[in-house]
């Protein structure tokens, strides 16, 4: 895999690191130190392509030079492609020794999580930004081969036709003010679990949202083909299209590849509300209206479908009228 683009970000924290584990450590295969609450120390930290790596303070101090600091050996360090979430908190605990560190930065891995405090919200903003940035370019790298423009629904059919009536039915519900139909979001979650392992990664995410995208942009181009064939009302038509034209900027800003990957890792991290690494059934039939299936999306694709039954309802009056009555089909 590719060495990151230059992100750079580096200063003191407060952390516990545990050297006697390394058994115990090369299982986890995940982090080289565990944190722990019970003794706190400050030392050096600094990413350097995917790894943040830790520095022991007066090592670091007596090594003031660029040269000598490249040269020393970390005493702990992360795989950041490691890392599912990352987040800050305020530090609720402060006691005297504790004093400074007012921020605590927690890495969410799949067999915990590790965590550092530093001193600023400033430094933990910082923090925060990188560990996401690279998330992104980890996610990009690994997504590469899954060029734009090609759905997996495409290439099946079953499976294309199993997320329109899921995405359908979701639009209906949302024209009713009534909430997801759960029946259905328990399907789109079974449709990417395709490993069965009761997880939603990063790449399933990805192409779930890739796939529905291509649905409702494709369900919306056929409807409003054939309303434009169908329709003699030219002012319902307009405001239709001008319906259409919105949403069709918003399936286009979600393709966009810039955006994409990082909207991808975003989810993920706001569907994993137990921070564990692992987004079950439950969280996502929790998260999905506003983070898959986006409500104010949905709001709009329902005033579009509505609006368009409207034209076509006045449509077939007004040839009913103009033939007297019967209806030519």
């Amino acid at each position: 895999m590719p060495m990151p683009t230059g992100v750079h970000c580096e200063g003191w924290g407060k952390t516990q690191l545990n050297h006697h584990h390394d058994a115990e450590l090369q299982a986890m295969d995940a982090f080289a130190s565990v944190a722990s609450i019970n003794h706190l120390e400050w030392y050096f930290f600094r990413i350097r392509g995917w790894v943040v790596e830790m520095f022991e303070a007066t090592s670091w101090q007596a090594n003031l030079h660029p040269g000598r600091q490249n040269a020393l050996p970390a005493v702990g360090w992360i795989d950041l492609r490691k890392v599912y979430t990352v987040r800050f908190e305020r530090n609720e605990e402060l006691g005297a020794a504790d004093s400074r560190a007012k921020f605590i930065i927690i890495l969410g891995l799949r067999e915990g999580y590790f965590d550092f405090r530093v001193q600023t919200e400033r430094e933990a903003i910082l923090w925060v930004q990188a560990v996401e940035h690279l998330g992104f370019e980890h996610l990009n790298n690994r997504c590469k081969d899954v060029p734009p423009g090609a759905p997996n629904a495409d290439r099946h059919p079953e499976k294309f036709g199993a997320l329109t009536r899921i995405w359908a039915e979701c639009v209906r519900n949302a024209a009713e003010y009534l909430p997801l139909p759960n029946s259905e979001i328990r399907e789109l979650y079974a449709l990417y679990d395709q490993n069965g392992d009761d997880d939603i990664d990063v790449e399933e995410i990805r192409r779930m949202i890739w796939d529905l995208t291509h649905v409702r942009q494709q369900n919306l181009v056929e409807f409003l083909e054939k309303e434009k064939k169908r329709s003699q009302n030219m002012a319902s038509l307009q405001r239709l299209q001008k319906e259409a034209n919105l949403l069709l900027k918003i399936y286009q800003d979600l393709f966009r590849k810039d955006g994409f990957e990082k909207r991808m890792f975003l989810i993920r991290q706001r569907l994993d509300t137990t921070r564990d690494g692992i987004i079950g059934v439950g969280e996502f039939l929790v998260g999905a209206a506003h983070f898959v299936m986006m409500d104010e999306v949905r709001s709009k694709e329902a005033t579009f479908y509505t609006l368009g039954h409207e034209t076509r309802k006045q449509t077939f009056a007004s040839r009913h009228q103009q033939s007297g009555g019967c209806l030519a089909q």
